[in-house]
């Protein structure tokens, strides 16, 4: 029988995350763009120099919304886990897992795309999934539930470097940052955060800011959200709101 290149593909990378579950193998996270070189020189790229990976996993929801009308919505509506969406983009056979798959084929260094493949499907998870929460945030806000976004011009990041565009709510970014913090140190420090940070309502902004000074994995997962999302560091937000909507995020990932 003969294998398709998209069955072939299936195949290795089941077996990559049964190796990966069993501890057998590491996978370096490189968020980074890479040269594709199996596409040719610079210009052929899928996506130019300098993009990153969240901003080629937003361009790659707003072609699925124009090719395959309707899987967006039904994505938000099933709540899938980063490794529940791998698992579909291995699938791939149902319309909505093949929506899924070519949005990391394009994506993914070993198909056409510049970024490694975990990236892409962390970062294509950021991207389905803050759009429901910028849409619901924005009707919260219509609400008069949640204040406007009290988002800042970082002069440091430059034009073309803001971590999020204007009018992006905190809220949306904040649930990236946790996503990122789970993904990059594991349930175990995320639980320990838990452990320590309240809700917003009940302080937890400083809990967040006081546990991002410990010399622990959810110290440092702390310290690169807060970072990721201070004004005086690559983010957009005054570090005290940062802090309270991180606190949040974490409370809410029981």
């Amino acid at each position: 029988m003969r294998l398709s290149k998209r069955q072939l593909k299936r195949i290795i990378r089941e077996e990559y995350s049964r190796l990966k579950r069993q501890d057998l193998i590491t996978e370096m996270m490189g968020k980074g763009y890479m040269i594709n070189d199996a596409m040719g020189g610079p210009e052929d790229q899928s996506f130019p120099a300098g993009t990153t990976v969240q901003q080629a996993a937003d361009q790659m929801v707003r072609d699925m919304q124009a090719d395959y009308p309707g899987a967006l919505e039904e994505l938000q509506a099933m709540n899938l886990s980063v490794d529940d969406l791998e698992m579909m983009a291995m699938d791939g056979m149902t319309d909505v897992g093949e929506a899924v798959a070519e949005a990391i084929e394009f994506m993914d260094i070993d198909g056409s795309g510049n970024f490694e493949f975990r990236s892409c499907i962390t970062a294509l998870h950021s991207a389905i999934y803050g759009r429901r929460s910028m849409a619901e945030a924005r009707r919260r806000a219509r609400r008069g539930l949640i204040k406007e976004s009290s988002w800042q011009f970082n002069p440091a990041m430059g034009e073309d470097g803001q971590d999020c565009e204007e009018g992006t709510p905190i809220e949306q970014c904040a649930q990236t940052w946790g996503q990122y913090a789970r993904d990059s140190f594991g349930d175990g420090a995320i639980m320990d955060i838990q452990d320590f940070v309240r809700p917003s309502s009940r302080g937890g902004g400083k809990d967040v800011i006081d546990m991002s000074g410990d010399d622990s994995e959810a110290g440092y997962a702390c310290a690169e959200c807060l970072e990721g999302m201070d004004i005086n560091g690559s983010g957009n937000w005054p570090r005290e709101e940062a802090a309270a909507a991180l606190a949040d995020v974490f409370y809410s990932m029981r």
